[in-house]
C-alpha cells in the first residue's frame, strides 16, 4: 500500500501545472518521511551516501552493500543532487563517520555467496512485484529450505511490515505462506551438535 498511498497524491495532476506537481510530491514524500503528517519540510540530506537518515550508515560502512555503488547521481538525468560515488569517496566517508571501525568491503558478497544450496538453510526470499531491488534479488527456489516468495502488488518488504487494511490480497497471502514456513522450520526440532566437553 505505500507505493499506491504515494502515487494516489497524483491523481488528476496536470502536468503543466509545476507548482501542484511539486506539492504533490511533497505529499508522496511524506508516506514515507511525514507518515505522523507533523513535519513542516523535510531537512535536506547532510550525506549522498545515505540519503541523509543514516539509518544504513553502520551496515553500509561496516559491510559496504555491494549494489550502493553502482548509481551515480548526476543532478541533472534524476532528481538527485550531484554525487558521484567512487571506492575512495566511501571510504573516506565511512572512516570521518566511524573512526577506527574496520571496513569490508567484500564482505556481504563474501558471505552471502551460495555455493550450493546445501551451504545455507530456513531462509525466505520474499521479492515484491514494486521492489526495485528485485532484480538483484533470488526469484526460484534452490532447495526445500531456500525458498523465494513473489509478492505480486508488493513494495520493498511491504510482507514484512504491519499490516494495514490497504494491503492487497497478494501480500497477505505472502504473509501467510513466509508465516506457515517459519512455524513449520520453528517445530522442527534441531540436530544435535556435539559440544567440545561432550
Amino acid at each position: 500500500w505505500p507505493m499506491r498511498a504515494a502515487c494516489a497524491h497524483f491523481a488528476g495532476a496536470v502536468t503543466s501545472d509545476a507548482p501542484s506537481l511539486l506539492r504533490r510530491m511533497a505529499a508522496a514524500a511524506g508516506v514515507l518521511y511525514n507518515a505522523s503528517g507533523k513535519a513542516r519540510c523535510y531537512a535536506l540530506p547532510r550525506s549522498a551516501l545515505d540519503g541523509g537518515d543514516g539509518i544504513w550508515d553502520w551496515q553500509y560502512c561496516t559491510q559496504r552493500l555491494p549494489q550502493e555503488t553502482y548509481f551515480n547521481l548526476t543532478g541533472g538525468r534524476d532528481m538527485f543532487w550531484r554525487f558521484n560515488k567512487s571506492a575512495a569517496t566511501i571510504a573516506t566517508h565511512c572512516t570521518r563517520r566511524f573512526p577506527g571501525v574496520v571496513q569490508r568491503p567484500g564482505w556481504i558478497a563474501a558471505t552471502s555467496a551460495f555455493s550450493s544450496a546445501g551451504s545455507a538453510s530456513h531462509i525466505i526470499f520474499s521479492n515484491g512485484e514494486y521492489d526495485p531491488w528485485r532484480s538483484g534479488g533470488v526469484l526460484r527456489n534452490l532447495s526445500s529450505t531456500l525458498v523465494a516468495i513473489e509478492v505480486p502488488q508488493g513494495a520493498h518488504h511491504l510482507d514484512l511490515m504491519f499490516s494495514n487494511a490497504d494491503d492487497p490480497e497478494p501480500v497477505r497471502a505472502a504473509r501467510r505462506a513466509e508465516l506457515t514456513l517459519v512455524r513449520e522450520w520453528v517445530a522442527q526440532p534441531l540436530p544435535r551438535v556435539a559440544h567440545p566437553s561432550d
